[in-house]
């Protein structure tokens, strides 16, 4: 690997992993990355989300058709351009593009994102066929996470739980798996074992403000009120939209 392709390369990883935390600076990194090495689909790609999550769509859009033009089939692009048509409420073009780019052999991701918008529609049978599909091409983590999901709505909660832990075998450290997963437990009555989960998730920024929640409709259940308004208060500090929400269940991802 040449030195440029190398140093593009690196300021490519650097801005996903910096996408979450500081778009801003995962947007100089993105464009770093393209000043060395600027044919690259995935750079593109990534350099729209980025732009996208700062509201700057028409920029997001120009590197979206740089990437679908240098790889029609480029996974992140192929996904986000369809989040796009969704918010834009283009639903039918988006559902014609995910027919076309699954007849021409699109990956497991994009069959799982296809899934996730039929079941935004509520098509709920048409969703799980997709996540199956998925998992026959090799299978992701959300596949089996969604097909969870959809076992959890229905009541099916020992099923939900055996598709978390299929989930988790792929993304151990999903936080929003684990805290799913821990709602779960708490349905089957399995309540040491749900709460040992959450206290470990309270450590966890993404989800400790629902897995304080999740620790404090367990003592509720126990009697434990004290411990309960206490666990609910550190809730609410973390993640004050929970203030708004019926306390009468853990909250889910």
């Amino acid at each position: 690997m040449s030195d440029t392709k190398l140093a593009s390369t690196q300021f490519h990883t650097l801005g996903t992993a910096y996408i979450d935390a500081d778009p801003v600076f995962a947007e100089d990194a993105f464009r770093r990355s393209l000043q060395l090495e600027p044919g690259v689909a995935a750079v593109h790609a990534a350099l729209a989300e980025v732009l996208t999550r700062l509201n700057r769509y028409a920029e997001a859009a120009t590197h979206l058709r740089r990437a679908l033009t240098l790889d029609p089939q480029q996974e992140q692009a192929l996904a986000l351009q369809m989040e796009l048509l969704v918010a834009e409420g283009l639903v039918p073009e988006a559902i014609a593009r995910f027919v076309t780019a699954t007849a021409n052999g699109a990956s497991a991701r994009i069959i799982t994102s296809f899934g996730d918008l039929l079941a935004r529609l509520g098509l709920r049978e048409d969703a799980a066929a997709r996540y199956h599909e998925a998992l026959r091409c090799g299978g992701t983590s959300e596949a089996h996470a969604n097909l969870a999901l959809l076992a959890v709505d229905e009541g099916r909660f020992e099923e939900a739980l055996a598709g978390f832990d299929r989930a988790l075998k792929l993304d151990p450290m999903s936080s929003e798996v684990r805290l799913n997963r821990a709602n779960v437990l708490v349905e089957l009555g399995r309540l040491d074992d749900a709460a040992a989960q959450f206290s470990v998730l309270t450590d966890d920024p993404d989800v400790a403000g629902a897995a304080w929640w999740g620790l404090a409709a367990i003592n509720d259940a126990r009697g434990d009120c004290d411990v309960a308004m206490a666990a609910r208060l550190r809730a609410v500090q973390t993640d004050p939209e929970l203030a708004r929400r019926c306390d009468t269940a853990p909250v889910g991802a």
